[in-house]
């Protein structure tokens, strides 16, 4: 059998249900619901040592495990920029336009395989393991875990919400300060810290406002959504509004993960890693500044 990488024993309080269901919520490395079927089904998840169906019912005292799934594919042949690492760890940066993770060979998770050398500690994964996801269209900062036990213990901060992570966005608009947006997603609490650090005037938008953004929740795609709640979508989210205004041809979706800060899961000591914003963020405002000016002749404010 493979590393094992997270036990579970169920309360005593618990009410039968569904196994693939209860190991998508206990388990954090299992991201949902398709994700723990499949580790059923590959034999990764056993319930009192034995492997399960994904209709089992679980009972309570019932103990759980998560084992080290194999890859049966190879690496893909894409060198991702470090910018941290370690034995136990690394962060590196997720180009725009690739999954983090899933089905097909493209994918981030397959190039830190191509990337980092196994750990040389004594529970090194066989392939290191993204620890969180980005969306394929976001790029930045991505961490990855080494070791079975880094992977467990980051997984449970990013579970009790003790990972900060912030992102650097560029929406339509102009939005002045900072504050709170708790837009309900899907029906569940969802909640955005953000923060203005400049705004510039756009022929195309009126304005363009630059900002950090911090989630408190991790709801599918909630910066954006809340974003375009606000009636501020990114510039560049063709998901969501598709519109000459928005999305500029080949430059993708104006959003960077710019900066994690967690606790290092051997040392306990408090760890942040930062990356600037790709050059596109940048030279795309002054393009629309020095058009608006060519136009007007000055900033509208």
């Amino acid at each position: 059998m493979a590393l094992l990488l997270d036990t579970h024993i169920v309360p005593g309080e618990t009410a039968p249900r569904a196994l693939d269901r209860y190991c998508s919520e206990v388990f954090p490395l299992l991201f949902g619901r398709k994700a723990a079927r499949k580790a059923l089904k590959r034999g990764v998840l056993l319930v009192n040592g034995e492997p399960a169906h994904h209709d089992h019912r679980v009972l309570p005292g019932e103990r759980i495990e998560l084992f080290e799934e194999e890859s049966r594919r190879p690496a893909y042949p894409l060198a991702l920029r470090i910018i941290y690492e370690d034995s136990h760890l690394a962060v590196v940066i997720k180009p725009a336009g690739i999954p983090t993770n899933g089905n097909c060979f493209r994918t981030a998770e397959h190039a830190l395989a191509y990337t980092l050398a196994p750990s040389p500690e004594a529970d090194r994964l066989a392939r290191p393991r993204p620890v969180h996801r980005l969306d394929a269209a976001t790029g930045g900062l991505l961490l990855a875990a080494r070791t079975a036990g880094s992977l467990s213990a980051l997984s449970r901060q990013f579970e009790r919400r003790e990972v900060e992570k912030r992102y650097r966005a560029l929406a339509v608009g102009l939005l002045e300060g900072e504050g709170v947006w708790e837009f309900p997603l899907d029906g569940q609490i969802a909640v955005t810290r953000y923060r203005v650090v400049a705004s510039s005037p756009s022929l195309r938008n009126g304005h363009l406002t630059l900002l950090d953004c911090w989630p408190v929740t991790g709801r599918t795609h909630q910066i954006r959504r809340h974003l375009l709640e606000a009636g501020h979508p990114i510039l560049g989210d063709a998901l969501y509004i598709n519109s000459r205004e928005t999305v500029f041809r080949g430059k993708g979706l104006f959003l960077w993960a710019a900066e994690i800060a967690f606790r290092h899961p051997f040392t306990g000591l408090p760890l942040r890693v930062s990356e600037e914003e790709p050059p596109k963020f940048r030279s795309l405002r002054e393009r629309e500044a020095r058009r608006w000016e060519r136009q007007y002749g000055g900033d509208p404010r």
